[in-house]
């Protein structure tokens, strides 16, 4: 019997978070771990019973509950570990002694604005604007082809930290100059190639945590001979994938590659990055080509986990700092013929606040009887009509805030004619 016999699928959380909390009991964790239902997380309170940190477990509940079973005990370790050795372990007290191990680290952008509103969450911060963003506890990162973003972290031999900026301010370097350091040192670690795993097709090699942050070593990546422009996709923290824009064969490789990798936890999967310009965009293709449908589905179905994870602590956000309102979920649907299409629904109620999506629908209030949908538009036709009600907000992915609900007359002019969500 395996020790993952021990963990069978949990389907309840409660049951869940109790479980990892004896795990890190038993693995010497001594402080209050106290469960919060609503954030589904471990909260580490002192002993007049304030909240000194907070261990999310949504990500090592989806991926436990994913694996199979004998590999179920490897998953909680690794979080249990990382947990604790992020508490075991103390920053250097000077910018000199910290540089050497400071690394770059690439994740989902709209990643890096969640974890800065849960570090508000945490500290009460409510003296913001619905409009602004917390600064004070800003994450410093830097935008990588619009849906990536990169931070810094501190590589210890067990576990990884993340950088803040009030950490830079201690300090007293700025987040530029703590960047090159970390650039630096992951070039040091870098010698080795990219692997060519079939003709025009790159794969990383490194398997150190930071193969997706190698995004950022053009110079090193253009070394390596692609059709066209270079393309890559990053799946995960540990992968990177490149390929050429006009390597039609090169792009279906890596498609075979990533698409079984789109709904695993932890996935990066979205869309692909060109680097054209002297900087990394998005890789866009024509609605005629071969494989439009297939980067479509990843990058829809990727939209769809960025507003999932957003939409609860932007709710948390909003009612923290007195405006409670409803943020409207990202829908996408597949059709039978393999393609997709995302809409989002606008209530006929309080001011809330909608995701961008191919489509708007429009219905009556809330828990009424006639909550039935009044008008559907593409985004395009309701910026055209009612553009001017919807103000955008700082987050990311992209949320309008809903000024009011369209006049009948407006609506009318939106119609009901969505012929293309493409």
């Amino acid at each position: 019997m395996t020790l993952g016999d021990f963990f069978p699928t949990i389907a309840n959380p409660e049951e869940f978070a109790e479980m990892v909390k004896s795990e890190l009991t038993r693995r010497g964790e001594n402080r209050i771990l106290n469960y919060d239902e609503p954030r589904f997380a471990l909260i580490v309170v002192n002993e007049s019973g304030e909240p000194e940190q907070m261990f999310g477990l949504n990500a090592m509940f989806d991926e436990f509950n994913t694996a199979p079973s004998s590999e179920r005990y490897i998953v909680v370790e690794r979080y249990c570990g990382f947990f604790l050795g992020v508490n075991r372990n103390t920053l250097p007290e000077s910018f000199s002694d910290a540089k050497k191990r400071l690394m770059i680290i690439i994740r989902h952008r709209y990643l890096f604005q969640v974890m800065q509103l849960r570090l508000a969450l945490e500290q009460g911060i409510t003296a913001v604007p619905a409009d602004e963003l917390p600064s004070e506890q800003e994450i410093p990162h830097i935008i990588v082809g619009e849906q990536f973003a990169a931070g810094l972290s501190y590589d210890f031999p067990d576990a990884m930290i993340q950088i803040t900026g009030r950490q830079l301010e201690k300090w007293g370097v700025s987040f530029d100059d703590a960047l090159a350091a970390a650039l630096h040192n992951l070039e040091n670690q870098s010698e080795k190639p990219l692997v060519e795993a079939v003709p025009g097709v790159y794969i990383s090699n490194w398997q150190d945590g930071y193969d997706a942050s190698r995004v950022l070593l053009t110079d090193m990546l253009l070394k390596s001979a692609v059709k066209g422009a270079p393309v890559v996709m990053l799946p995960s923290s540990e992968n990177l994938v490149m390929t050429g824009s006009d390597d039609l064969d090169g792009l279906a490789s890596v498609l075979n590659v990533i698409e079984p990798m789109a709904d695993k936890p932890r996935s990066m999967v979205s869309v692909p990055l060109v680097y054209r310009g002297g900087e990394w965009i998005p890789f866009e293709l024509q609605n005629d080509h071969p494989l439009y449908e297939r980067f479509r589905v990843l990058k829809v179905s990727a939209t769809a986990r960025s507003y999932a994870d957003q939409r609860s602590v932007v709710q948390d956000w909003l009612k923290n700092i007195g405006e409670g309102a409803f943020v409207t979920p990202f829908l996408a649907t597949q059709r039978l013929d393999g393609s997709v299409s995302s809409c989002a629904i606008w209530t006929d109620g309080p001011i809330g606040y909608i995701p961008r999506a191919d489509a708007v629908v429009f219905t009556g209030a809330a828990g009424t009887e006639n909550q039935e949908v009044v008008a559907c538009g593409t985004w395009e036709k309701v910026l055209e009509v009612v553009g001017g009600l919807l103000k955008p907000t700082p987050f990311f992915p992209e949320l309008y805030r809903t000024e009011r609900f369209p006049s009948a007359t407006e609506l009318a002019q939106i119609g009901m004619g969505v012929s293309n969500l493409k």
